[in-house]
């Protein structure tokens, strides 16, 4: 099983990570992929750049265990591509065949969806968002018991713009450079 997680990541956050360990100790897959948009189709602008995130990335992931560690990899493909990239192209690229993905994506938009779907996708695991029930939507669908990710990065950007404190959303490791950045670019 390899499974593909990609998103904006802007930024990473305990969330993500509870949800990442969960899913890895659950399935124990071959590889569990993490892929950062370099810019995410449907939003214009990142608060974090590209290559910042990846290093908050790498920065918060070092912290977790070896047991979950070394089924995790991480992939620059798409900030390489320096564009929007489908999901489809990705998962062309990487040849997973599980998604993982939040309940409050609409994924069965997404470009080429049935055909990748069809072709080279087994399944999709989606976890819940702010603790709503969900079912599945489509036949290959499973639904990830998580209650971990009850906030979202746009809440904790949005904390910094009111400089409150986002001390219990993301790893203590990687706290001072998000402060820090978004103090130094002006944000």
């Amino acid at each position: 099983m390899k499974i593909l997680f990609g998103g904006s990541f802007d930024p990473i956050h305990i969330g993500h990570i509870n949800l990442i360990c969960k899913v890895i100790e659950k399935y124990k897959p071959k590889k569990f992929i993490i892929v950062p948009a370099y810019q995410s189709i449907g939003k214009r602008t990142h608060a974090f750049d590209c290559e910042f995130r990846l290093k908050l990335i790498l920065k918060a992931l070092s912290h977790l265990p070896v047991e979950i560690k070394k089924y995790i990899e991480i992939s620059d493909y798409e900030l390489k591509q320096r564009r929007p990239v489908f999901t489809y192209e990705t998962v062309l690229h990487l040849k997973p065949n599980v998604l993982l993905v939040g309940a409050d994506i609409n994924y069965t938009r997404w470009k080429f969806f049935y055909e990748i779907i069809d072709n080279y996708i087994n399944q999709i695991i989606v976890f819940p968002r702010y603790s709503n029930f969900i079912s599945p939507r489509q036949r290959k669908e499973i639904i990830v018991d998580n209650q971990l990710l009850n906030f979202s990065s746009s809440e904790i950007r949005n904390k910094l713009y009111l400089k409150e404190s986002i001390e219990s959303l993301v790893p203590t490791a990687i706290r001072y450079d998000i402060e820090n950045y978004f103090l130094s670019n002006g944000i």
